[in-house]
């Protein structure tokens, strides 16, 4: 029974440390809205060496709007931005407002990357960034 008990903690232990967390998640890049451009985006980056990371309803894009209002970051059919989204090991995905032109994903899209169009609901769950916006990333339950 001892075996069988340190044998399940030690495989535990090993299984959690080998997956991709939110720990391993970094914002690389943020680019803010200015007025008349088209462009406002924010690049998550994966670090863990090998393994990819896939969002889930537990686990929320957020923006801190005006520096004092959290708004979670939804689709327009009002779900969770990034639930579902895979971040592979090393790679990134890039959170795009609605305006961003075609060039720019095809810039995106021709390095490797991925993109998603944070467009919201119209509850300020839109991705619009300016000089006193934040974006972070956190567990929700």
């Amino acid at each position: 029974m001892k075996k069988s008990f340190l044998s399940l903690a030690i495989a535990s232990v090993i299984s959690v440390g080998a997956n991709a967390g939110v720990n391993d998640l970094l914002i690389t890049e943020m680019v803010q809205k200015n007025y008349g451009a088209e462009v406002g985006s924010v690049e998550i980056t994966n670090t863990h060496a090998t393994e990819s990371f896939t969002f889930t309803d537990e686990t929320a894009a957020f923006m801190w709007g005006n520096g004092k209002y959290e708004n979670q970051m939804l689709t327009a059919e009002g779900e969770p931005l990034l639930t579902g989204i895979t971040v592979e090991a090393g790679k990134s995905v890039v959170v795009l407002n609605s305006a961003a032109s075609d060039e720019y994903k095809q810039i995106i899209t021709d390095n490797g990357g991925a993109f998603v169009i944070g467009e919201g609901n119209g509850n300020y769950s839109d991705f619009y960034l300016s000089g006193n916006d934040g974006f972070y990333i956190k567990t929700v339950m």
